[in-house]
């Protein structure tokens, strides 16, 4: 059936066995690398890096010189290879990939006996093991290659396997998705090995830790309070291997599992750009449970079909598209057709928030030819685990444009190169706004911040025409001059994103405002303070007043999976400026309109400064392509007039191209002396052919 679905997939994950057959294993973003003939299970290959042979509490994993990356040498401990073999041996029928799985197991079993080397030093990498183990198991076990002999060896070590996992439970090196993982091979190895003597404590133990930790670790909109991508896919996966192995083998009722797995699904969707693949927020180690493909292992595709079956959720189906082959090999052959059987339902809005984790998914459609942004708004991270996944990304923004890349995430790249570590999880890596020599947060060791820097989402409006969402974050509370960092960002479906970074307080201070364009040059092209790339432009009105104003295109690095480092564009605009002081940004996709460019409106920022106007520092500024007159002020405050213009509204978007005018949280607008709304409640107004025409939105404030 795979080999039906999608030939040129099944081609693919034969030639991977064959790799593996010839000592080729693929690694993380490494690639495929050798171990050794026979496999060094101690071995990094990429930096030569010789683990000792001794007992796992003698061991420090994160100590490089020591080890190496150990998260290379326990991806190729994880068995995820083993997988691929059972897939190749399934699709071909071929004993060389049983006989080359049997040879590497019994290997394996040799090199790492019971609580000896760095394979037994996490009890997250023992779990990820023995849930490998457990999938291949009904394939293998039953076949001529493995021996009786080698199958009461490995479900001796299976045995094993939970013995160490549940003496050494992580509820305090590392409570977070560790607790979660190993809970789940206690619980899988409990339900489905019963011929095991401490099964049932094993089942017990494995079900009180994900029951209470799932409860701790899903935040009330679902997802997990890390604030990664990466890791709450894992979680995600964790709720699923749990959901598929209890309805087919337990007796314990799955209604919680089903509401669990739905809101951590739903949490996914704001991060899902058009593409499928998961926005890269937060660390990201390359992992899966579900080692099914070596497709990107953010692509939310093969979770939300597998999770729209199981829940029988039609909107899950708009969202992913074609059926992934890979939920065929995790569901069953049944899973095409109950795939097929959900009728096409488009989710109810094409924007979404999650109010805990705080991160805005803007975008015009579901369709893979969308427009997308990601914004930030949520907190720093898990304190419990002292923000230890966390990056210091307050107010950051992601952008795809019809469909593709065009402002990234920057990725982790490593957690064994200390320079790596630290500069892509740095403030000065994202696309937000700073203050020279003050980065938003303090790091500490390699998995924990000294300070944290927590955003907060205090306005949000999401409509079919435009979406608004507004935050603050705390990490410059300390700083002399109590300066704080504020972004808006709004979304006018029909001519892109407007964002408004305000910094108050006292002082002068150098500012920086930058993106990260997953674009390189000669395709990037700077002129004055705009910048233009095959995916958009992106224009920029520095702070009045402002002094060394600098625009500059930066060659820098970014990692789109652990272990890869692709060139692209860092777009800097820096500034010299007394405080409060402020960038206006525009941003547009590049589907064939203006480039984005803004320039100032001296008549109206004069005005957004006279006393009469509560000293107000509102901004204005025009579309210099378009002629677009753009305004932006704080919410609930009086109307800032101008010879030709009145309005109270915190965003004023006029196309002069259109005619058409946006305004959000507005009662009045009067252009040219010609009153435009008059209005006694304040509300979201489309202005067309000189009529106010409402704008019914979701809306939260504080």
């Amino acid at each position: 059936m795979a080999r039906d679905l999608d030939p040129a997939a099944a081609d693919s994950l034969v030639e991977r066995a064959d790799a593996i057959c010839q000592g080729r294993f693929e690694t993380l973003g490494f690639g495929l690398l050798h171990f050794g003939e026979p496999v060094n299970w101690h071995l990094d290959p990429v930096h030569q890096r010789q683990t000792p042979v001794q007992h796992f509490s003698r061991i420090r994993p994160l100590d490089f010189e020591a080890v190496g990356d150990h998260k290379i040498v326990w991806e190729l401990n994880r068995h995820a290879f083993l997988i691929t073999l059972a897939q190749a041996f399934a699709l071909t029928g071929d004993s060389r990939y049983a006989a080359r799985a049997a040879e590497l197991l019994d290997a394996w079993l040799e090199a790492n006996p019971f609580g000896i080397g760095v394979n037994w030093a996490s009890s997250l990498e023992v779990s990820f093991r023995a849930i490998a183990w457990i999938y291949v198991w009904p394939v293998f076990s039953s076949d001529s290659c493995f021996s009786r002999q080698l199958c009461e060896r490995w479900l001796r070590s299976i045995d094993s396997h939970a013995i160490h996992i549940s003496r050494f439970v992580s509820y305090y090196f590392a409570p977070n998705t560790h607790l979660l993982g190993e809970g789940l091979a206690l619980y899988l190895i409990g339900l489905l090995f019963p011929e095991l003597d401490k099964a049932p404590r094993f089942k017990r133990l494995g079900r009180q830790i994900l029951t209470a930790e799932f409860e701790r670790q899903l935040l009330s909109d679902g997802f997990h309070y890390e604030q990664s991508a990466c890791y709450h896919r894992y979680t995600v996966e964790f709720l699923l291997a749990k959901l598929i192995a209890t309805a087919a083998y337990g007796y314990e009722p799955i209604g919680e599992m089903r509401r669990q797995l739905s809101r951590a699904v739903d949490a996914l969707l704001p991060l899902v750009q058009p593409d499928g693949i998961l926005v890269n927020v937060g660390d990201e180690d390359g992992g899966q449970l579900f080692r099914l493909s070596t497709d990107d292992p953010l692509d939310a595709r093969p979770l939300l079909a597998a999770a729209a079956v199981l829940l029988r959720r039609p909107d899950l189906k708009c969202v992913v598209g074609p059926f992934p082959p890979e939920v065929a090999w995790l569901l069953g052959a049944d899973a095409l057709r109950d795939y097929l059987e959900l009728e096409c339902e488009v989710p109810p809005s094409t924007s979404q928030r999650l109010k805990v984790a705080g991160y805005c998914g803007m975008r015009d459609s579901w369709q893979r030819s969308a427009s997308y942004l990601l914004f930030d708004a949520g907190p720093h991270g898990a304190a419990r685990c002292r923000y230890g996944h966390s990056h210091a990304d307050a107010l950051s923004i992601a952008v795809a444009s019809r469909g593709t890349p065009f402002v990234v995430d920057p990725g982790t790249g490593s957690y064994s190169d200390a320079l790596t570590r630290e500069r892509l999880r740095a403030t000065s890596a994202h696309s937000t706004a700073w203050i020279e020599n003050r980065p938003q947060a303090q790091p500490a060791e390699t998995f924990a911040w000294k300070t944290a820097a927590n955003a907060k989402l205090v306005a949000w409006l999401t409509s079919s025409e435009f979406d608004l969402a507004e935050a603050v974050h705390d990490g410059y509370a300390q700083d002399r001059g109590r300066v704080c960092h504020r972004r808006r960002v709004v979304y006018w479906k029909r001519h892109g994103w407007l964002l408004w970074d305000v910094f108050e307080g006292v002082g002068d201070y150098t500012l920086f405002l930058q993106f990260v364009l997953a674009a390189t040059p000669p395709d990037v092209v700077i002129s004055g303070t705009a910048v233009e790339a095959p995916q958009g432009s992106i224009g920029v009105l520095p702070p009045r007043l402002s002094k060394r104003l600098r625009a500059e295109a930066l060659p820098i690095t970014v990692s789109p999976r652990y272990g890869r480092l692709d060139m692209a564009t860092q777009f800097r605009v820096s500034a010299r400026a007394t405080l409060p002081a402020d960038f206006v940004t525009l941003i547009r996709c590049r589907d064939g309109g203006p480039v984005a460019s803004l320039a100032g409106d001296a008549e109206v920022e004069a005005a957004a400064d006279e006393p009469g106007n509560n000293g107000r520092r509102g901004r204005a500024c025009r579309d210099a392509s378009t002629g677009d007159r753009i305004i932006l002020q704080a919410f609930g405050r009086d109307s800032l007039a101008t010879d030709c213009l009145r309005t109270d509204a915190a965003v004023l978007w006029h196309s002069e191209q259109t005619g058409q005018a946006l305004l959000a949280r507005g009662r009045e607008l009067t252009v040219h002396s010609k009153e435009l709304l008059a209005s006694e409640n304040g509300g979201n107004w489309l202005i067309k052919d000189e009529r106010p025409v409402p704008i019914a939105t979701d809306e939260f404030s504080i």
